[in-house]
């Protein structure tokens, strides 16, 4: 972008040298040379509009491209053999009421406050937020 604007305003300079000595020597008119400079300040504008398009457009070919990978790739295999321990099934709902958590080495930061949620059996639940936002350790407490 800042390559193409450059190059316009070093252009424009150039046309109106060239425009104000043809002025000056009486072969064009002022009014020829304002419009010429008016008209081509419309269309480089237009030419870097597209650019900026043409920018966007390789962003959105680049995100594509990372979601058909994502959507390419294999599923986990299942063990249909595997016996999981009776202690690490979740059998009923899971509650939170007002739940507040720090860890001890760092007593003055909790990472928990307040919080309270309930998960019914079979509901299927995504915790969303920002890095430090304390997803793993509601996961670790449940």
């Amino acid at each position: 972008m800042s390559f193409i604007v450059l190059g316009f305003f070093t252009a424009m300079g150039a046309v109106i040298w060239r425009g104000a000595t043809l002025i000056a020597s009486g072969q064009m008119a002022a009014g020829q040379l304002f419009s010429f400079v008016i008209y081509s300040g419309f269309i480089a504008g237009n030419i870097a509009g597209m650019a900026g398009v043409y920018t966007r457009l390789q962003k959105a070919i680049g995100a594509a491209e990372k979601l058909l990978l994502l959507l390419d790739e294999p599923a986990e295999a299942v063990d249909e053999k595997y016996i999981h321990e009776p202690s690490n099934t979740l059998l009923g709902q899971i509650a939170f009421d007002q739940v507040a958590f720090e860890y001890p080495s760092r007593k003055e930061n909790a990472v928990l406050r307040n919080v309270s949620f309930k998960v019914e059996p079979g509901q299927q639940v995504a915790l969303v937020g920002p890095s430090g936002a304390g997803k793993s350790t509601i996961v670790s407490l449940c």
